[in-house]
């Protein structure tokens, strides 16, 4: 960031290079920070007219947003999102347009409407299985949240096959001990709770916790992943 700063040619270097620091507070759960991060990565897109770059800034705003339940912030950024991509001219990749189609399936989910989620999320895969086939763990993320937008319509066997679905998924790509795969077994554990198998509900959270509790012994406090709404 130093070397890139205030160097002309090097702004679009310069904002992606924010935009990864945004990520790493995010992935550390340093939230405001990463929003600073990500604004400014904003601001020099505008100032060189990259739509593209605007559209993924924007798009990473509204995910910071909506893990801060800031509602009418995150409605505000993915508007602008989109009307970022439309203006980008092909130059985002459906991976781009899956992302935005998960954040609004998650802004419903906060807006209680699981019907307008479990289309957001059943779009999102669309886009990505022909990108990435079905053994990716976007892919197994992205049925993890459309098997909890089905729980809360009330769904609990679609909920269940999507969520098994997804473990498979990332339990291959990721590992069975990654904190992916873990803490979307901790969302697994609660909808296989309502759905009345209590026992094994019990006994799958008492193993899970155990494992997460091993991998976050091995990193600093600072340093735990956070899966925030499996986003």
């Amino acid at each position: 960031m130093h070397l890139l700063e205030n160097k002309g040619p090097n702004a679009a270097a310069y904002a992606a290079t924010l935009s990864t620091f945004a990520t790493l507070y995010r992935d550390m759960g340093k939230l405001e920070a990463a929003m600073r991060r990500e604004a400014r990565a904003l601001s020099l897109y505008e100032r060189e007219g990259n739509h593209a770059g605007a559209a993924v800034a924007c798009s990473c705003l509204a995910d910071l947003a909506l893990r801060r339940k800031l509602i009418p912030k995150a409605r505000s950024y993915l508007a602008r999102a989109l009307q970022e991509a439309n203006l980008a001219s092909g130059r985002l990749d459906d991976d781009c347009f899956a992302s935005l189609s998960s954040k609004q399936a998650w802004l419903a989910e906060l807006d209680h409407n699981p019907t307008a989620a479990i289309s957001g999320y059943q779009h999102a895969l669309a886009l990505r299985e022909p990108l990435h086939g079905e053994q990716h763990p976007a892919i197994g993320l992205d049925l993890m949240r459309l098997g909890k937008a089905y729980a809360e319509a009330g769904d609990i066997s679609s909920a269940l096959e999507n969520m098994r679905k997804g473990l498979d998924i990332l339990g291959q790509t990721e590992g069975l001990h990654s904190a992916s795969y873990l803490i979307a077994e901790t969302a697994y554990v609660q909808v296989l709770d309502a759905s009345g198998a209590h026992s094994q509900a019990r006994e799958l959270k008492t193993k899970t916790e155990e494992a997460l509790n091993n991998l976050y012994r091995n990193q600093c406090a600072q340093c735990r992943i956070s899966v925030a709404a499996l986003h």
